[in-house]
């Protein structure tokens, strides 16, 4: 008896386990950086807004911001909310949908994990301002 409840105590364990790293979870907020391409992003600055369009439009690159504070990328969707901030340093508002298993624990430090880079889901977009913050 001690045995079958030995195993059923196994089995619940390792199913609440797998179901822990397989967990799905939305953080929103907001992130500041400049908005580039994903084919062009060692360029940094040097491209410029049509450039960078032109490369999304006809090269299949996406919409990524770039911040000193992500280990690698982020990739912004919907295309035509972050299209016209090309080539600009701004606040993006929305969301990342995580899946510990293909990309990581942490969105900002495993932008870039085995399953791709993260995806902000844009809810709005501002232009920064120069006032010295950053």
């Amino acid at each position: 008896m001690s045995k079958r409840i030995g195993a059923v105590f196994l089995v619940v364990l390792i199913a609440g386990a797998v179901s822990a790293l397989g967990a799905r979870e939305t953080y929103t907020g907001k992130w500041f950086g400049f908005i580039t391409d994903s084919v062009n992003a060692n360029k940094g600055r040097g491209m410029s807004p049509d450039d960078i369009r032109k490369a999304v439009a006809t090269k299949g690159a996406k919409y990524i911001l770039i911040n000193s504070l992500f280990a690698g990328r982020v990739e912004l969707a919907p295309a035509d909310k972050v299209a016209p901030f090309a080539g600009q340093q701004v606040f993006v508002y929305g969301s990342i949908t995580t899946d510990s298993l293909t990309k990581g624990n942490n969105a900002v430090a495993n932008s870039v994990g085995p399953g791709g880079a993260y995806t902000i889901n844009v809810t709005s977009i501002t232009p920064h301002v120069q006032d010295g913050i950053y």
